[in-house]
């Protein structure tokens, strides 16, 4: 009897909650709602989960404006680059890399993707981590699928998130994202989260929000399963003789590198020479009227899934050789070094546990580094875990070099 009661008190709860989401919404999109809920049934999504998540969608005009106005619509590449490659975020992307240097190595290896262009990805879209969104999956989804011209796009994407929340892979307080509906520190939309997603080193549904190392490992399977060459990088700004017709330009108009040199394709920096790319290449301008020319992979294709614009693919190509340059990803025994720092200041030093704290800065963490004759550790750790392990025998020092990570 008891269990009755309570089964009916869920229901009533629920039906509230469904009339109060309803009230606060448009008329029409409540409307659409309820259509959709047919078009649930039909993809085999329960009414349970219906009545539960979909028709307690919210509308969420702030999407509405996002999606209308995308930098991608109306900066050139001078302003937007600078915007995602900055000498900050290129520093972060360091220390990123110092603190998952094993996970990103065994990855790259296993995968065949270079490490630096997964540090990129999650550097662009969340900031490493730090800005994944918390828009509700459902909400931005529905809303877009109301009103933006990509109908079919959005509503497969809401089905798979739908699909998502009925198999239990994840809660719906933690389905979250950005205003676009994609998710976790790699932004996956819902649909390469159960065609991609990796639970890499645990059993159970993979878990982009929390774990870096799913997060790193989803993004190389999906860049390996569609066809990404790690032999080859991104792209390389060339140079165009007058005499070449830019109807020639775009990334579906491919040829092989013999064909482009032929063409007098050089590349833009004097005394360099063009990289011995083997596969289909293709010529792109940033924008229509950019001076701007680059010789592109199909790998430049592959980041496109993120975002299809020719801007976003170039800042992520840009960070990834701005961080690659500074560390090494080819050797799981060489931690990357962190980039150089004249002074580095340490809040304690403490005598018996030779644990050096030192300041928060850049990495919105504090790096510790343990140097015992039997152990040598460095790495993060929040203002929470600092002040659970400070102790009265911390001494104060003024300055700590880079010399002194190195020490083991």
């Amino acid at each position: 009897m008891g269990k009755i009661l309570n089964l009916k008190w869920v229901g009533l709860i629920l039906l509230l909650c469904i009339n109060l989401a309803f009230a606060n919404n448009p008329p029409a999109f409540n409307i659409f709602l309820k259509k959709l809920a047919s078009v649930a049934q039909q993809d085999k999504i329960s009414t349970d989960t219906i009545n539960q998540y979909l028709l307690t969608a919210t509308y969420l005009p702030d999407v509405v404006q996002h999606d209308r106005y995308q930098p991608e619509f109306f900066m050139d590449y001078k302003k937007y680059v600078p915007l995602f490659v900055t000498k900050k975020r290129i520093q972060e992307g360091q220390y990123f890399v110092h603190n998952n240097h094993l996970a990103l190595y065994r990855i790259s290896q296993q995968y065949h993707v270079q490490a630096q262009y997964l540090v990129a990805l999650l550097g662009t879209e969340t900031n490493y981590g730090e800005n994944m969104g918390n828009y509700s999956a459902i909400s931005a989804l529905a809303t877009l699928n109301y009103f933006d011209n990509r109908h079919k796009f959005f509503e497969s994407e809401l089905l798979s998130a739908l699909h998502i929340l009925q198999d239990k892979q994840v809660p719906n307080s933690k389905l979250t994202g950005s205003w676009a509906g994609a998710m976790g520190q790699c932004q996956f939309m819902p649909d390469l989260y159960l065609q991609y997603g990796v639970a890499y080193q645990h059993i159970g549904h993979p878990d982009i929000w929390h774990d870096t190392a799913d997060a790193l490992a989803s993004t190389a399977n999906f860049l390996y399963q569609i066809g990404w060459n790690n032999h080859e990088t991104v792209a390389i700004r060339v140079s165009i003789p007058k005499n070449v017709s830019t109807s020639q330009f775009g990334r579906f108009k491919v040829h092989n590198l013999a064909y482009w040199k032929k063409l007098g394709i050089k590349p833009y920096k004097k005394n360099c020479s063009l990289p011995n790319w083997e596969g289909p290449l293709a010529i792109i301008t940033p924008s229509k009227y950019s001076k701007r020319a680059y010789l592109i992979t199909k790998n430049f294709n592959a980041l496109m899934r993120w975002n299809s614009s020719y801007l976003y693919a170039l800042s992520v190509a840009k960070l990834a050789s701005s961080i690659a340059d500074s560390v090494n990803f080819d050797d799981s025994n060489n931690p990357a070094l962190l980039p150089p720092a004249p002074h580095i200041v340490v809040i304690h030093i403490d005598p018996i546990t030779h644990i050096y704290l030192i300041e928060k800065t850049l990495w919105k963490k504090y790096l510790f580094h343990f140097n015992h004759p039997m152990v040598t550790m460095t790495g993060f750790i929040d203002n929470k875990q600092k002040q659970q392990s400070a102790s009265p025998n911390l001494l104060r020092a003024e300055h700590f070099s880079q010399e002194l990570l190195k020490q083991k």
